[in-house]
C-alpha cells in the first residue's frame, strides 16, 4: 500500500464557523462523526469523505497564539485540490473570508489560500494537467 495522508487534525474556536467555511470550500465533504457536548454542540468532529478527513476539535482556550506564516515552527498551511478554485475564491471572499496571499497562477495550476475565522490558512488548487511532470513543475 502506498502512503497517503488520511486527515489533518486542528482546532478552532467554534466548530460551527468551520463548518461553514468547510461548507463552501468543501462542500462535497460531510460529517463523518463527532462528540457533543451536553448543548448539543460539538466538542469534536471529522469532516470529509470516506478515504480522508479534517478533523476538527473545540479549543479549550480561546487565545490565539501569536505567530507570522512561516516565521515560527508550526503548520503553515493545509493544501486541498478542487475542481474550480477561481470560483472557490470568489465565494470565499463573498463570504468574509480573508486571503492570506495573492492568487498565484502558472501554467499547469491556480491557487487560492484563505484564512478561516480562527486564522488557520488553507491552499486550494486546481491542475490543468493530468501529468505528473506538468503538475509539480516548479518553473515558470
Amino acid at each position: 500500500m502506498k502512503a497517503y495522508i488520511e486527515h489533518a487534525n486542528i482546532t478552532v474556536k467554534n466548530i460551527k464557523d468551520s463548518l461553514h467555511f468547510f461548507a463552501i470550500a468543501l462542500p462535497d465533504f460531510k460529517i463523518r462523526g463527532g462528540a457533543k457536548d451536553k448543548n448539543g454542540d460539538y466538542d469534536w468532529l471529522h469532516i470529509g469523505t470516506g478515504q480522508s478527513y479534517i478533523a476538527i476539535t473545540k479549543a479549550i482556550k480561546e487565545e490565539n497564539c501569536p505567530r507570522n506564516l512561516y516565521d515560527a515552527v508550526g503548520v503553515n498551511h493545509l493544501g486541498i485540490v478542487v475542481e474550480n478554485v477561481e470560483d472557490l475564491g470568489k465565494e470565499l471572499e463573498l463570504a468574509g473570508y480573508k486571503r492570506s496571499y495573492e492568487t498565484m497562477i502558472h501554467k499547469f495550476r491556480r491557487r487560492e489560500y484563505f484564512f478561516d475565522k480562527d486564522g488557520n490558512d488553507f491552499e486550494f488548487i486546481e491542475y490543468f494537467s493530468n501529468k505528473e511532470s506538468e503538475r509539480n513543475q516548479y518553473s515558470d
